[in-house]
């Protein structure tokens, strides 16, 4: 039954893949529908930009060019004159203004003007040689105060000049408008991808009759906001006209105008996908410093000479900007020379076409390839692994592609293989269910009150169920609150949960992630060993790195406790390595895995003498001598736990790294002790003294030890060895 619904689910799998591979829909559609977001992500993350056609200079009106010629946009008419001829004295091939007049300019002072003149011709002024002259010269300076007639003089005189015009939706805008009326058609027909436009806002018809072309503005935004297709034409009233960047390219390079327009029709049906060059990679001009240059200033005539200069706008609050693949919120202007950019190479990334259908199939093919290579695999990891060899195989393939200016599917042929491998992957899991009934039951069982290792373990091997236990060498971590009684005494029981919560919380974060196991909590105290149940070769250096942590922590939580008006609570750490039994202890009906032997007796032990010597972590020699030089120690003492006989060399955990000074105090304290196991009473106080005085616990410890002896001198068999207190 389970191979016959796999055989069912292969079927469906191949049924989509065929769908959304080599089923009917309109070309191109394909990449609209699966692949923009991938196509996006390459193009950022792993395509090599193009560089921009260098016939190409972009000029911007930006925030500084408005401040400094004391403008705001939209720019007058006599401004864009004055650009149009700064500009055209460097003779550039042509000059495109991403930018369309479609009202006349105010022409109140001109008409103020001309009623002046009419009025004196009409006066006995006339009559006068200076009324006559005053007349005449009102005449010309309504002439000049034209704006319309001022740019459509110097785009005549200045030429070739492109102006924009711009499609708008009827729907939305019903007013009167000036349309393409005398502009020149393609002599071709409108492609399939040809912006369609219910109704032109051109310009006024003196502008269109002085400049050589008009050419649409319009950008395609696919529903996520993104700009990746350029249509290079725009069809109205059945007829073909072309793009800004279009219109350009054949002012620019007349002889090759046919061409270009083949090539851009023919191009995904008129509207590719663009190869998007960086904008910042595009040779670009500030408006004002053409309008505010020298006359022929060479920087300038480099830019413009002989080139395709395209002027927009990029001033805050135009709004005219666009997101492209690699970029976001790029000015408008810069797709336009993007699309130009890619005609005059002839660059495009094509969705159809032959290549893009070879595509198509090499990828139904790998569909079936991942289901006839993994129909006789049983495991999961061989599984994944094939999944992720032609998950990567066909990644590589299509990025290859890329390269090539091709998009070939990506999401169908991985969604496909994705989903295949993920079925095979649920009928495995289902044939495995059974076998890990147990390791559920087991983990419901024990997961509440055992360490995660432990559960694990007990996953692993469901014998160490039973009671008793295995002989094993770890260190073990004992810690506990100092003063915890009169902390309690003066919180009341809410705050101090809270407060011991936080304490136990961050020690027991810090010991987890150390890879140790907490065994148990007592009270104020946490108990943990290091080494067990899993092996953890480096256990003595573990615990040590989290012995000093929990103090870092604890001197942040301080800090914070203050801060709340709380009282800071300090934590004393015991360490000790050793061989200790560890198992299953208690009875059949209850029982806890834990540590018991010397050596973790000797970790608890240290944790209480750290009040004694007034340290914070004290570790046996065992531990001290497994961690080497990861971290740093100071011997304190060698002593002998009450009731036992075997003497032991006890140090402090200073620190990871120690610092110079504390290298110096290290020594200092271990010069004293060898005076003081050699009798040498006054060059151990003498050792000792400005640590005594810098308050260093042990060494206060000491100190009073020895002028004890020196009043006192020990028995001849005395050999140096302390018996704790407790």
């Amino acid at each position: 039954m389970t191979r016959r619904l796999e055989m069912l689910g292969l079927g469906l799998v191949l049924a989509a893949a065929v769908w959304a591979l080599a089923g009917p829909a309109e070309p191109g559609q394909r990449f609209e529908r699966f692949d923009r977001p991938a196509y996006d992500f390459a193009a950022q993350a792993v395509l090599d930009p193009p560089a921009p056609h260098d016939a190409i200079t972009v000029v911007l009106v930006d925030d500084e060019s408005l401040a400094r010629l004391e403008e705001r946009w939209p720019l007058s008419r006599d401004r864009w004159a004055q650009f149009v001829a700064a500009a055209g004295g460097y003779d550039p091939a042509v000059t495109v203004l991403d930018a369309w007049f479609e009202s006349p300019a105010p022409r109140d002072d001109v008409e103020l003007a001309l009623d002046v003149a009419d009025v004196l011709r009409d006066s006995p002024l006339a009559a006068e040689p200076a009324g006559a002259a005053l007349a005449d010269e009102l005449d010309r300076m309504a002439a000049r105060r034209d704006g319309d007639r001022h740019l459509a003089e110097v785009a005549a005189r200045f030429g070739p000049v492109v102006l924009g015009v711009a499609c708008v939706p009827r729907a939305s805008d019903t007013r009167p408008r000036p349309g393409l009326d005398g502009a020149p058609a393609l002599a071709v027909p409108p492609p399939d991808r040809a912006l369609r436009c219910g109704q032109v806002a051109g310009n006024i018809r003196p502008l269109a009759d002085a400049v050589r072309r008009q050419a649409s503005v319009n950008l395609l935004t696919d529903d996520d906001g993104v700009t990746r297709r350029y249509p290079f034409f725009a069809a109205v009233d059945g007829r073909a006209h072309p793009s800004l960047a279009l219109a350009a390219a054949m002012e620019a390079f007349p002889d090759r105008a046919d061409a270009l327009i083949e090539q851009a029709a023919g191009a995904d049906r008129g509207a590719p996908v663009l190869h998007h060059p960086p904008a910042r990679r595009f040779r670009a001009v500030r408006f004002s410093d053409v309008i505010e240059a020298a006359p022929e200033q060479g920087p300038l005539a480099e830019a413009f000479g002989g080139r395709i200069v395209l002027v927009g706008v990029s001033a805050l609050g135009t709004e005219d900007t666009a997101d492209t693949p690699r970029e976001r919120q790029i000015p408008g202007v810069f797709v336009h020379a993007q699309a130009l950019s890619s005609l005059l190479d002839g660059r495009f990334m094509r969705t159809e076409g032959p290549a893009v259908d070879r595509a198509r199939y090499a990828g139904l093919a790998l569909v079936l390839l991942s289901a006839v290579a993994t129909w006789p695999v049983q495991s999961a990891v061989a599984l994944l692994g094939i999944g992720l060899l032609l998950v990567g195989g066909w990644s590589a393939v299509w990025i290859w592609w890329l390269g090539q200016g091709v998009i070939a599917p990506l999401v169908p042929v991985l969604g496909a293989v994705g989903l295949w491998i993920a079925l095979r992957l649920g009928f495995i899991y289902a044939r495995a269910q059974a076998a890990r009934a147990r390791e559920n039951e087991i983990r419901r069982a024990f997961q509440h009150y055992l360490a995660p290792a432990v559960v694990q373990a007990l996953v692993d091997d469901p014998g160490k169920l039973r009671l008793g236990g295995e002989r094993r060498e770890l260190t073990a971590f004992f810690s506990d609150v100092r003063g915890f009684t009169t902390i309690s005494e003066e919180l009341d029981p809410g705050e101090l949960v809270v407060l011991l919560n936080e304490c136990l919380g961050t020690m027991t974060e810090i010991i987890l992630d150390e890879g140790g196991t907490v065994d148990k909590y007592i009270g104020d105290a946490v108990v943990a060993m290091f080494g067990a149940p899993v092996d953890q070769p480096d256990h003595a250096v573990a615990a040590c790195r989290a012995a000093l942590r929990c103090q870092a922590a604890m001197a942040e939580l301080r800090t914070r406790w203050l801060e709340r008006g709380l009282p800071p609570m300090s934590v004393r750490i015991g360490l000790n390595s050793g061989t200790a039994l560890v198992g299953n202890m208690g009875a059949e009906q209850r029982f806890d895995y834990t540590m018991i032997g010397d050596a973790v007796n000797l970790a608890a032990r240290l944790e209480k003498a750290n009040g004694f010597y007034g340290t914070h972590i004290l570790c046996g020699e065992r531990t001290m001598a497994l961690t080497g030089d990861a971290v740093t120690f100071r011997e304190v003492d060698r002593v002998r736990a009450k009731g036992k006989h075997r003497a032991v060399r006890i140090g402090e955990l200073v620190t990871r790294e120690a610092t110079a000074a504390e290298q110096a105090d290290i020594a200092r304290y271990q010069s004293a002790l060898r005076a003081y196991r050699t009798r040498r009473w006054d060059d151990a106080l003498a050792a000792l003294a400005p640590l005594v005085e810098a308050g260093d616990g042990p060494a206060g410890r000491l100190a009073e030890r020895v002028e004890a002896f020196r009043d006192t001198p020990p028995p001849d068999d005395w050999d140096g060895v302390f018996t704790l207190p407790t």
